[in-house]
This record gives structure tokens, C-alpha cells and sequence, in this order.
């Protein structure tokens, strides 16, 4: 019985290739971002900020994770109800807001989900970098 046990709980505790660290799979899921889109999500975060929540880019313009424009998509987060809190370093808020832009702005306007990023999570250089930065 304590054989069966332990190789259970060595297994749930392995980290496979391309799925997102503890860190990242709980940002994701606090944020309610679907699981099926995680590693999409992992692949441009990896390319807009190299996965770090404070990152800070476009001449300040940009923030976050996602490297959101937080002057304009801030405000229309918090108009809009899709994020509670102004805080664009919050990896959580900030991953909250790029959900809703995809889903809620670009998505209904027949665009692509990434429309307002320069990163799209199929190229194959953002899941390099996520790669490297995780393993």
C-alpha cells in the first residue's frame, strides 16, 4: 500500500515538457483562463516579458506579462468590469486583462485573439523562449 502510494505521488508531482510551472499554471487558472489555452498564454508571455510580471516596455507604455497597454486597455478592463484592480503588475490582473481583450474586444470583432500583440503563440520562437525560460 505505501509502494502504490508514493509512486502516485512521485507522478502527480512531475513537471512534463511544455506544460506551464506551478507559478504559471496558477496565474493562468486564477485568471480563468480555459486550460486548453495555457500554453498559448505561456508562449507569449514568454515572448513579451520573458515570463516576468514587472516588466515594463514600449517606453513604459507597455506593463506586464502580456505587455499590456495599460493607459488605454486598463481602462477599458476596469470600464467593462473584466479586472478589479488597476494594477498592471499583478500577474494575475494582468493576465485577467489579456483574456478579456482576446475574448471580449478582438475575438467579437472576427479577429484573431492575438491581434493586439506583436507576439502570436504559434511562432515557433516564443515557444522556444518559453522553453528555455522554464527547463
Amino acid at each position: 500500500m505505501i509502494k502504490i502510494i508514493l509512486i502516485i505521488f512521485a507522478i502527480g508531482n512531475l513537471t512534463l515538457k511544455n506544460e506551464p510551472t506551478p507559478y504559471m499554471h496558477k496565474v493562468f487558472y486564477d485568471a480563468g483562463v480555459p486550460q486548453e489555452l495555457w500554453e498559448d498564454f505561456l508562449s507569449v508571455a514568454a515572448c513579451e516579458s520573458d515570463l516576468q510580471p514587472d516588466a515594463s516596455g514600449d517606453h513604459g507604455l507597455a506593463q506586464g506579462l502580456f505587455q499590456i497597454h495599460w493607459g488605454i486597455w486598463g481602462k477599458w478592463g476596469l470600464d467593462n468590469g473584466h479586472i478589479k484592480s488597476d494594477n498592471a503588475l499583478d500577474p494575475i490582473n494582468n493576465t485577467r486583462l489579456a483574456y478579456a481583450i482576446g475574448e471580449h474586444y478582438s475575438r467579437p470583432r472576427n479577429n484573431d485573439r492575438w491581434n493586439q500583440w506583436s507576439a502570436k503563440p504559434g511562432w515557433q520562437v516564443c515557444k522556444d523562449k518559453a522553453d528555455n525560460l522554464l527547463y
